[in-house]
């Protein structure tokens, strides 16, 4: 959009040699940074290096960091909020890492819930809130899959502890078999397309 680029220079290791590997890219307002991050995963750890734009330092060796089950992530994090997101290939959770900190969050994040036959599609954002978009066999027809829209935001909007709010997964659209959410509006609704329509 800003027609602005940066060429980054290529990390000391042979980042493509790894199977398992993840990247991301967020803003930090704090300390008015832009970092991109590379992940792949070795035997029992994930190693974690960054890329502060600006900052003449090069890439940097973050660490390992040794995670409870065989995390295997799709492509691209997703920022929000200071943190980047990815969904687990099995979409049986989310990884949160907090780019202020440098760190993994403490707590992985559940995905919505889901029926018996479904697959995860993809994570994004709609309107500052994290979303989760997952096909399943139509209920009405069986050969056919559907796409639920689930949003991450306050269950309630009276929420009376503001600071502490209760965060949980929302059902906001369901599309039918062959639909493929493209982006959100301001005024809530999505923008779909199919094979040959948008």
């Amino acid at each position: 959009m800003t027609k602005e680029y940066v060429i980054l220079p290529e990390p000391k290791m042979n980042f493509n040699k790894h199977k398992y590997r993840w990247n991301g890219f967020g803003y930090v307002p704090s300390t008015n940074e832009y970092k991109v991050v590379l992940m792949y995963k070795v035997p029992n750890f994930v190693e974690v290096m960054m890329y502060t734009l600006g900052s003449g330092n090069g890439w940097r060796n973050i660490g390992k960091f040794q995670l409870k089950m065989n995390y295997v992530f799709k492509g691209h994090g997703i920022f929000l909020n200071g943190a980047l997101h990815w969904g687990h290939s099995t979409g049986s959770l989310i990884l949160v890492f907090d780019l202020a900190d440098e760190i993994f969050r403490e707590h992985l994040l559940s995905p919505p819930p889901q029926p018996r036959s479904w697959l995860f599609k993809d994570l994004g954002v709609s309107n500052g809130f994290l979303f989760c978009a997952s096909a399943h066999r139509s209920y009405i027809q069986y050969k056919r899959w559907d796409c639920d829209i689930w949003i991450y935001k306050k269950k309630n909007d009276n929420e009376q502890n503001e600071q502490y709010p209760s965060l949980g997964w929302t059902k906001e659209f369901i599309l039918s078999e062959g639909q493929q959410p493209l982006a959100f509006t301001k005024s809530g609704g999505v923008l779909i397309y199919g094979s040959n329509y948008l």
